[in-house]
């Protein structure tokens, strides 16, 4: 992908961009204690505003190319390790996130 659109999808997807380099970096704990940072950082309202980020971000008109490029390129996961690809796994961080939105604090 062009250095100017993923910059453009930066900013379309600021939240979602921000969520991925936040937690998923080169310096990144092993993945269960990543996702009890996310845990313990959670609540109803930033979880909402992501879930939104990334429902828009799935429902694009980006390709699947697009979609796996634009994650790959703001986490430092290396998608072969954990038996995924980058599409998948963020389809399934939403499944996890949708779980957790009921039980989260306002």
């Amino acid at each position: 992908m062009l250095d100017e659109k993923m910059w453009l999808l930066r900013e379309e997807f600021e939240v979602l961009g921000n969520f991925l380099g936040g937690y998923f970096h080169q310096d990144m704990e092993p993945l269960e204690e990543v996702w009890a940072e996310i845990l313990e950082n959670a609540n109803r309202e930033s979880t909402t505003i992501l879930l939104n980020d990334i429902d828009r971000f799935l429902n694009s008109n980006l390709s699947h190319i697009e979609k796996e490029e634009f994650i790959e390129g703001n986490c430092d996961l290396y998608f072969p390790a954990i038996n995924t690809t980058p599409l998948e796994w963020l389809i399934q961080m939403q499944i996890e996130f949708k779980k957790l939105l009921p039980s989260l604090k306002d």
